[in-house]
């Protein structure tokens, strides 16, 4: 597990359930929650999303860049993580259409008489 670094004057404070807030002081000696881990203790991911927020160490162009980049690479992950599925979905479609595996489509008496009387003009 990942330490906050000294110079940051961050503490952790556990929470009910169950996740640490990482707790600063302001100039009036107020205290503030930095950030809420996502689990019982600090990640790298909390080290990062910390430092890109320090205004002492990186310009509001290399924050907005983090969270851009942060939004891409998520997107990407999603996208790859759906390709599998989406990738079987089409097979079976292709193959339906194809006639290479046995179809069967559903035709009832009792459909087609609700059919008829739902649409049937009078």
């Amino acid at each position: 597990m990942p330490d906050l670094p000294k110079s940051w004057k961050l503490e952790t404070k556990p929470r009910p359930d169950g996740k640490l807030d990482i707790v600063g002081k302001d100039v009036t000696g107020a205290e503030y929650v930095a950030r809420t881990t996502e689990n019982s203790g600090i990640t790298e991911e909390d080290v990062k999303i910390l430092a890109a927020g320090n205004r002492e160490t990186s310009t509001p162009d290399q924050f907005v860049e983090f969270y851009a980049s942060s939004r891409r690479n998520y997107k990407r992950q999603h996208e790859r993580s759906q390709a599998d599925a989406y990738d079987e979905a089409a097979d079976r479609a292709v193959r339906a259409m194809m006639h290479t595996e046995k179809t069967t489509l559903g035709y009832s008496r009792r459909y087609a008489a609700n059919y008829d009387s739902a649409f049937e003009e009078n």
